[in-house]
């Protein structure tokens, strides 16, 4: 029978558990915000940028 002194180390863990992507995801948010600032042509160029670097690699990889 599981009393509550015995589940009282896997409650712990879980709350640890949980404290751990709260804050994680509380980072991620905040670094979202950071880069508000920077102009939205900014972002697609890089996306572009990033994005024909990957069909090159993919080109790449299709001609072996």
């Amino acid at each position: 029978m599981n009393t509550s002194e015995e589940r009282a180390p896997r409650r712990r863990n879980i709350i640890a558990s949980l404290a751990s992507h709260a804050g994680v995801a509380l980072q991620e948010w905040s670094a979202r915000r950071d880069r508000s600032h920077v102009s939205n042509t900014l972002y697609r160029e890089r996306v572009d940028q990033e994005t024909e670097l990957h069909r090159t690699l993919l080109k790449h990889n299709a001609m072996r």
